[in-house]
């Protein structure tokens, strides 16, 4: 038996401009410590960012920086914020109390492209596709995850975006399992701690019983 569990990498919106100077995709520790050296920057410091996701790690970007002095907006492509953890009225609320911390919140934001500053290399601004235009010195990209699954790919295994299981954690190749945020069940993925908690308990259950089953037939 075989367990993938190759995880993920950020998600980058494929916009123009999106290789600039000062545009980071928020994931792991080492984007968090570049983050606060643009901040602590003593030449050029960061003071004025864009976060593109309303999710729950864009939003605690964006509270983040604030708390650090720099004025951050948040972007993002649906109604509310967290709308997938919070229905409108909830989001509403969200949004109202991000108001109160003086954290700006876009709703229904469709991105165009990333402008350059006079240098070329830098980012200065967000397009919106309405023709706003968002001046900043600093982008958080909280846009998702990608799945890793290069592996999976080229071992043959059923891979729409994310490595296909079933409610078992079963690939399409028998003896093969995946959990975590590198796999999906019915086309959903996972990228909060808890439902890939109780992935890994089914996954532990169904390797206990293979296990046992396979003893007892040594034995008989």
């Amino acid at each position: 038996m075989l367990v993938l569990a190759t995880g993920s990498r950020a998600a980058r919106l494929p916009l123009p401009g999106r290789d600039l100077d000062g545009i980071i995709s928020l994931r792991t520790w080492n984007d968090a410590n570049e983050v606060m050296t643009r901040i602590d920057d003593a030449r050029q410091p960061a003071r004025n960012a864009v976060v593109v996701g309303g999710g729950v790690l864009g939003l605690e970007a964006a509270c983040a920086l604030q708390s650090r002095g720099v004025s951050a907006t948040v972007v993002h492509n649906a109604g509310w914020p967290m709308n997938r953890q919070l229905d409108s009225e909830a989001g509403e609320l969200l949004a109202t109390t991000l108001a109160a911390r003086d954290i700006g919140f876009i709703s229904d934001a469709q991105c165009e492209c990333f402008v350059a500053g006079p240098d070329g290399q830098r980012v200065a601004a967000l397009q919106m596709a309405g023709g706003e235009s968002l001046p900043c010195d600093l982008v958080i990209m909280a846009v998702g995850i990608a799945p890793e699954v290069s592996l999976a790919r080229e071992s043959g295994l059923t891979v729409p975006r994310a490595i296909a299981v079933d409610g078992w954690l079963r690939s399409s190749v028998p003896g093969v399992f995946a959990l975590g945020e590198c796999c999906e069940i019915e086309g959903e993925q996972f990228g909060l701690v808890a439902p890939i908690y109780q992935q890994a308990q089914v996954l532990a259950a169904v390797l206990q019983r293979h296990a046992e089953s396979g003893a007892k037939t040594s034995l008989a």
